[in-house]
């Protein structure tokens, strides 16, 4: 057993999940100006792998970190000296967004799951665009690629969607080298109700008109549930390929609670799940988009706490993955075990 299995873990979890999570984020952050300690470290840490190029963009490894760990953008460069290949921050809205009361986060340790209801909680997009844009013009920004997931306030209505949507995307359009259309947080009234393709198209469209009036095409991303069932599945497919949609990030947090071993009082708590419990449907998931989009990339997230969890992905059909609750319950160093195992892999298969 690790170290931080059997030591570090047990301490951190005596903790209150969000409290932990907080100061996690901020130590990165107090961490990130001292490039004298960050650059050497990652330099040390980061595995030499062969880069996977996507949107004319070079991901150094298959590996991202998932949107919801640097809701404000604190600390990229510590992204990437943790190893990742690209990480995704937010989700941001268009205002300023305490999210939902709480206790919000529960840990499921019997699971190795989390649920959470966050509920969009963020400092609002002019606060973390103007934080990003001092950081990156003091620090640099870090040699992977940025991604921005882009969410509602809870008070806008769906038919005003398309407006908030937008407005993030300009305001990090500049800063962030791809985005990720958030319409399957559970934890949004009415949110996933975006998901369908009369109120996709219009969102899109809008963004897809900003975009038009830039010098420089970045992608834009969707993220689905898990929860979609098979019908839902191919209308989006059939949009995906129809209207050349840069690619999907598949999948959010699950709705379901089947298969649970916890206690019914973890269990029953409303939110989105996450972690080893999602793992499968996320990779059925997968390999149902990949037979139907043909060469659109997919983004694969949900369940991933080993290499094998990991290889299954991308075996499956996504060009990268992404992890979160992997590293909560695995720590840190599951990142380096990650880059290094699928990229051993990916080379055997070459071979």
């Amino acid at each position: 057993m690790s170290v931080y299995r059997s030591i570090i873990r047990p301490f951190l979890f005596s903790f209150p999940p969000e409290t932990m999570h907080e100061v996690s984020v901020h130590l990165a952050s107090s961490l990130q100006p001292h490039d004298w300690l960050v650059k050497p470290i990652g330099n040390w840490l980061r595995p030499d792998t062969d880069p996977v190029t996507l949107w004319n963009l070079k991901f150094p490894n298959r590996i991202g970190l998932a949107a919801g760990y640097d809701k404000n953008g604190m600390a990229p460069w510590i992204w990437w000296m943790l190893g990742f290949g690209h990480a995704e921050l937010g989700g941001v809205t268009r205002y300023p967004q305490p999210g939902n009361p709480q206790p919000r986060v529960f840990r499921l340790p019997a699971d190795h799951a989390i649920i959470n209801r966050m509920g969009f909680n963020n400092e609002g997009a002019d606060s973390v665009a103007h934080r990003l844009e001092s950081m990156l013009r003091r620090e640099g920004k870090p040699p992977i690629p940025l991604g921005m997931n882009l969410g509602k306030n809870k008070w806008v209505p769906n038919n005003e969607a398309p407006d908030a949507y937008r407005y993030v995307l300009a305001r990090f359009y500049d800063l962030c080298d791809f985005f990720v259309v958030n319409v399957s947080s559970p934890n949004t009234p009415n949110l996933r109700q975006l998901q369908e393709l009369d109120s996709l198209r219009p969102i899109f469209d809008e963004l897809w008109s900003f975009r038009a009036s830039q010098s420089i095409k970045k992608p834009i991303l969707l993220k689905v549930a898990p929860d979609l069932n098979d019908w839902q599945v191919g209308s989006i497919c059939q949009w995906v390929v129809g209207d050349q949609v840069d690619g999907l990030v598949v999948s959010n947090t699950t709705l379901s609670r089947e298969g649970l071993r916890s206690s019914s009082r973890l269990v029953s708590q409303t939110g989105g799940l996450s972690g080893a419990p999602v793992r499968e449907r996320s990779t059925t998931l997968i390999r149902q988009f990949a037979s139907q989009i043909g060469s659109v990339p997919i983004i694969g997230s949900g369940g991933i706490f080993s290499v094998e969890d990991a290889a299954e992905k991308l075996e499956a059909g996504a060009s990268l993955v992404q992890v979160y609750t992997g590293m909560i319950y695995e720590g840190p160093q599951l990142i380096g075990r990650l880059v290094r195992g699928t990229d051993q892999k990916n080379k055997l298969q070459s071979t």
